[in-house]
């Protein structure tokens, strides 16, 4: 390759307060991909850079803060034959992505990254933005994996031109059928103090919220006809679950759930109370922490205590792997088994309190 045909370029676009695009080479060829900081000037390159400076025992990045693009293209010139040889791979996985992205066009790119990952982005009828990460494999196009913050798992895309083009298309038609799906998670998520997940997002369609002081709901929505509960479970002492699941089940099996209502609304209605914000509480006012192993989610479960003491006085929380364990330990003059479930008492106040040993 001559030369004259190594004044390298950029194919540039910026988002978000970055400039992010390809190196390429004169013949269009890209020789690596870049994310810079406009406001820092802070760069990351791709690995073929870096291989770049490894061969040739200089910092390109340095380079590039100094005198960007010449140097660069000077550089890229000395170890074109080595890099050319080493990362022929990464080379075709580039072209094919920046084919792609021109299919697609850049403004639908937020991101694009060192380790071969492009995230696109869109914004749906109520200015909420959503996206989809893809992530490639070098040396093996037909391994493209997504994920994207929509209800279900990511998976797996077919090569094929205009891929990226048609992976968003799908997307950005599946963002806008679900957008009252979005609003009720909106509305659930802004009025109430959600337990779980811990980091709410549209692509978990579950939320567990704290109704009162030991006791939460979670609620279960389907995606595609999000008016109504997919699922739904109490937790809390025996005494106020059970009431509020007459309360909710009586509601719903009379008709008085209301299509035209938001779930959050029906809950306020069927079950007469209205569900406490984050806002309004504070952390020591809501006990989340289980009563026996001290901690508030259990590693192997990763679920926050289900199980509270009838006791008002008490009302001790528990994880229900510990309280079976708690169990365990007593007398077996102290515990009573009958139908799955076993019977004892408080670690606290000796109230009698239960447990499901099968969930």
């Amino acid at each position: 390759m001559e030369d004259s045909l190594l004044q390298d370029r950029l194919v540039l676009f910026n988002a978000d307060g970055k400039s992010t695009g390809f190196l390429s080479s004169g013949q269009g060829i890209p020789v690596g991909h870049f994310c810079r900081d406009d406001s820092t000037g802070e760069v990351q390159l791709s690995t073929m850079l870096d291989s770049a400076s490894r061969i040739m025992g200089i910092n390109i990045y340095e380079s590039m803060k100094s005198s960007f693009p010449s140097v660069l293209a000077r550089d890229v010139a000395d170890a074109q034959a080595t890099l050319w040889r080493q990362a022929d791979d990464e080379l075709d996985l580039l072209l094919s992505l920046a084919e792609e992205v021109a299919l697609l066009g850049w403004d639908c790119v937020k991101t694009l990254d060192n380790n071969n990952r492009i995230t696109l982005a869109m914004k749906d009828e109520g200015q909420r933005t959503h996206t989809t990460t893809i992530s490639l494999r070098s040396g093996n196009e037909n391994e493209i994996s997504f994920v994207w913050d929509l209800p279900g798992d990511g998976g797996h895309l077919r090569a094929k031109r205009g891929w990226l083009r048609d992976h968003y298309n799908h997307f950005q038609s599946l963002c806008l059928k679900l957008q009252n799906y979005f609003s009720v998670l909106d509305e659930i998520d802004n009025k109430c103090w959600v337990l779980e997940p811990e980091k709410p997002s549209y692509a978990v369609p579950r939320r567990r919220i704290l109704l009162k002081k030991f006791v939460s709901l979670e609620v279960e929505l389907d995606p595609t006809s999000s008016q109504y509960l997919k699922k739904w479970k109490f937790y809390g002492s025996d005494r106020e679950t059970q009431q509020l699941e007459e309360k909710l089940g009586q509601g719903i099996a009379s008709g008085k759930w209301q299509k035209h209502e938001t779930p959050f609304a029906n809950l306020c209605n069927l079950l007469n109370l209205v569900p406490p914000a984050k806002k309004d509480l504070k952390e020591e006012d809501v006990d989340i922490f289980c009563g026996i192993c001290y901690s508030a989610k259990v590693e192997k479960e990763g679920t926050l205590p289900e199980k509270s003491c009838d006791e008002p006085s008490c009302g001790k929380s528990f994880h229900t792997e510990c309280l079976k364990d708690w169990f365990s330990t007593l007398p077996a003059s102290e515990v009573r088994t009958t139908f799955g479930v076993a019977f004892g008492k408080c670690p606290y106040c000796s109230s009698p309190i239960s447990v499901k040993l099968i969930s």
